[in-house]
């Protein structure tokens, strides 16, 4: 059962007595006085829930793939390496897993395009985006990274079939909202989904190049370029957002 989380992750099953040795799946950190989920007095289904999401959630495609091969054992404890054994009801959370690790992103086309926007004007790019992919059938949201809803941008993440990141360009960097927005990414599967970056700039417009530079560091799959406007975006760049929106769209596929 490799990435569960680590490469080298082994489960193991004892016929004998029905014991699956998970590892780390279906793990929780926490101790009680008995070994006992059914005894241990505590919100057990919380504590493996903030386990998967704190450790196992960036690796739900290989988990998603792994589940499978518990169908066929009969199983009547399952014994992590963390946190209390369980006997009653033992594929409880082994089911919880399967639809905790559900691909939300299949059949669906909903790009998020996230941004943040000292003055507006990048802005005015993300709404023209918006309008572009939705010419081209994608369901689209424009999402401002400030406040940063962690919970609910990583949901939007995992829906995501593809994403598009916008941002200003600030001392030559991208602002921090985005890059706080940025680390959430290798919290949840984002491996192989496609993504495009825009942004606006005074001067260089380091911030999408850097963007893109983390991106796909992450390895997701990005556009090679990007879209750019300088300060207030002019008429002719306004037209050039338009045409980016279909390389957008060629590219998302």
């Amino acid at each position: 059962t490799p990435y569960m989380h680590w490469p080298d992750t082994m489960m193991e099953f004892l016929v004998e007595d029905g014991v699956l040795f998970s590892c780390d799946g279906f793990a929780a950190h926490l101790c009680t006085e008995t070994i006992w989920a059914d005894e241990a007095g505590e919100d057990v289904d919380h504590e493996v829930w903030y386990y998967y999401d704190a450790i196992m959630r960036p690796f739900a495609g290989y988990i998603r793939r792994n589940l499978p091969k518990l169908d066929e054992f009969d199983i009547k404890v399952v014994a992590p390496s963390h946190g209390p054994l369980f006997r009653k009801e033992p594929r409880k959370y082994i089911d919880a897993y399967k639809e905790w690790t559900v691909d939300k992103a299949a059949g669906k086309k909903y790009v998020p395009i996230f941004y943040a926007s000292n003055y507006g004007n990048t802005r005015r790019l993300a709404e023209s985006l918006d309008a572009g992919l939705k010419r081209h059938g994608y369901d689209t949201e424009l999402v401002n990274v400030v406040p940063l809803d962690v919970d609910r941008f990583k949901e939007l993440l995992e829906r995501a079939q593809a994403i598009v990141i916008g941002t200003p360009t600030f001392n030559g960097d991208a602002v921090k909202p985005i890059w706080d927005f940025l680390n959430l990414i290798s919290t949840v599967y984002m491996i192989g989904k496609k993504a495009a970056v825009f942004g606006s700039h005074g001067w260089g417009g380091e911030g999408a190049k850097l963007v893109t530079q983390r991106l796909s560091g992450l390895k997701l799959k990005v556009l090679d370029h990007d879209l750019r406007a300088r300060l207030i975006p002019s008429d002719e760049e306004m037209a050039g957002a338009a045409t980016f929106a279909d390389e957008i769209a060629a590219f998302f596929g």
